[in-house]
């Protein structure tokens, strides 16, 4: 039989959701994390892998888009992007956005909103010790189980680990006691319409922006975001310590802040930049690459191309209230370097980094493949 050629688009085709049980065990929560991606069908960017040297800034949405595009070709895999600017809905960049993937430790960010949402309503106090519990225990497994069954964990260590170190032990634990439907509920509740948290968490890129976008501050419901609480969240992505996926030049400068997600064969960033008009949200999410290594370098390249295109002047200022409208640092004396090509050797095996003091702020560059983007805190 002759093979169909894939074919290409800028938009994912919708497939039927994956449904499970109410049954179901809550172990299968993190399953996928070992077993592999589980990323919906869709239509794959096809073209040489490899890194190549990003194009000059755009002049344009449209021309910042295509270049986004023709980075992600060069990269290979199946990729989704969305791009919005708080308060101005038609400043978005869109591609392959509403696939639906495996959301990885993004879900992180929906358990974050409902925590500082509860602590807030008097229901969770972040000074509360969170007790590890044979049900915890075997939603974590096969991935590393750091306290023993009885041991505990302040509510508010477990919230900040889950997202600057991406600790699975701290999320589960902060899940099991706020509940998972009732997250579900808030994901409902914020708009992301695609998103679940259900065994295994899924969503999209466009979900993603959406919800970056009110932590920047775009106007929400303050009984289920405060804007008090959305401050606490940016703080927390901009001391996020896996940075291998972000240009270091922004990281230093403190122009960006954002949260990780790894599996195998997946990667994803959620991240604000600033820019002079504010911040820009940006949801890069990348399966079936042929090297982790180029993926990586894509994103890094992507990232850069948004900043260099938000000093430019592209995109609009956004409209948010200016008592959280970021103050960019000075400007960057150097223009951003581009990525010069390099081979591509197979995906390097990484191993587990302790996790450094927190003055440290490391960049952490090799998640371990096994434990998704977890360090073992």
């Amino acid at each position: 039989m002759q093979s169909r050629p894939v074919p290409r688009s800028d938009v994912g085709t919708p497939s039927s959701r994956l449904r499970f049980s109410r049954r179901s065990s809550a172990a299968l929560l993190f399953s996928t994390m070992v077993s592999g991606p589980l990323a919906r069908p869709g239509w794959a960017y096809e073209g040489p892998a490899g890194q190549v040297a990003p194009p000059a800034p755009a002049s344009s949405l449209s021309a910042l888009r295509a270049a986004i595009r023709e980075r992600l070709i060069a990269a290979g895999g199946q990729w989704s992007v969305s791009v919005g600017v708080p308060g101005v809905p038609e400043a978005t960049i869109a591609l392959n956005a509403d696939r639906t993937v495996l959301a990885a430790s993004l879900f992180k960010l929906v358990l974050l909103v409902e925590a500082l949402r509860l602590q807030r309503a008097g229901e969770l106090d972040l000074d509360e010790r969170l007790a590890m519990t044979p049900r915890a225990v075997a939603i974590l497994r096969p991935l590393p189980v750091t306290l023993r069954v009885g041991e505990t964990m302040p509510a508010a260590t477990a919230v900040e680990r889950m997202i600057t170190i991406s600790s699975n032990t701290g999320a589960v634990l902060v899940g099991e006691r706020i509940g998972w439907i009732r997250s579900q509920a808030t994901v409902e509740q914020l708009g992301l319409r695609a998103t679940t948290m259900t065994s295994p968490p899924m969503t999209t890129a466009a979900d993603m922006q959406r919800l970056l976008r009110l932590i920047a501050g775009e106007p929400a419901d303050p009984q289920l975001l405060h804007p008090d609480d959305a401050a606490v969240m940016r703080s927390l992505l901009s001391q996020q310590r896996i940075n291998d996926r972000v240009p270091a030049e922004l990281l230093q400068a403190g122009l960006i802040a954002h949260k990780t997600g790894d599996l195998t064969q997946l990667l994803h960033d959620a991240g604000l930049v600033t820019g002079p008009g504010g911040p820009i949200a940006v949801v890069l999410m990348a399966t079936d690459f042929p090297s982790r290594q180029g993926a990586v370098a894509a994103m890094v390249d992507v990232y850069r191309l948004i900043y260099q295109a938000a000093v430019a002047g592209v995109f609009p200022a956004a409209v948010i209230p200016s008592s959280v409208l970021p103050v960019p640092p000075p400007a960057l004396a150097a223009p951003l370097p581009t990525a010069q090509p390099t081979s591509q050797p197979s995906r390097p095996a990484a191993t587990a980094t302790p996790a450094p003091a927190p003055a440290a702020q490391p960049a952490i560059v090799a998640p371990n493949a096994a434990c998704c983007d977890l360090l073992c805190p």
